[in-house]
């Protein structure tokens, strides 16, 4: 989909690949979008020029739509009026691993410049949905008055895995709606004893 102007398009999205499964399976509905400005060199902006300042930004060919959300490096936001500190993830660490020694790693996840106290977080975008579905247990508290929150990793009980499997994934903070950079947790192998 495109919204045209005499110059060309001006915009043009595309499905995801989730969004096309739904399409398929005719439930389609579009949540959420993104916009970014990747492929946009600010420094070529020259106020020498006058009106032509832009000139050469506008020149630059334009990058096509991405379906990888992880790609996207520089989505623009909506800020509330008179704010002047873009609300962040801060995340440690950001790799962890659990094994049949260690059975659990934990993520201190805090949510930066956001007023009203710590919040809890979604996992999103996990690179292997169903095995994690199948092992990783998550859980989540509050660290005292810090504002941080304690994300905790674990295999769920009765987990069987043979191999190593490293997990990408994000966190998406559930009353902001920021998202984390990639972080990852590498499961190695562990059978239950029987």
């Amino acid at each position: 989909m495109g919204f045209l102007s005499a110059s060309g398009n001006v915009i043009e999205a595309v499905l995801t690949r989730k969004g096309r499964e739904k399409l398929a399976n005719g439930n389609f509905n579009i949540t959420k979008y993104a916009f970014s400005d990747d492929g946009i060199n600010y420094n070529l902006y020259d106020e020498n020029l006058g009106a032509d300042a832009d000139a050469a930004i506008l020149s630059m060919p334009i990058t096509q739509p991405s379906t990888n959300a992880a790609a996207i490096k520089n989505l623009l936001v909506t800020m509330d009026p008179g704010s002047q500190l873009l609300t962040w993830l801060a995340v440690n660490p950001i790799a962890g691993a659990i094994d049949g020694n260690n059975q659990q790693v934990s993520f201190y996840v805090k949510t930066m410049n956001k007023d009203g106290g710590p919040e809890m977080y979604d996992v999103v975008d996990i690179n292997n949905p169903t095995i994690w579905e199948k092992n990783i247990m998550v859980s989540q508290s509050f660290i005292g008055s810090s504002s941080q929150t304690n994300v905790e990793f674990k295999y769920k009980p009765n987990a069987y895995m043979n191999e190593q499997v490293v997990f990408n994934f994000k966190l998406r903070g559930k009353e902001t709606g920021i998202v984390s950079d990639e972080l990852t947790l590498t499961a190695n192998a562990f059978i239950k004893a029987v």
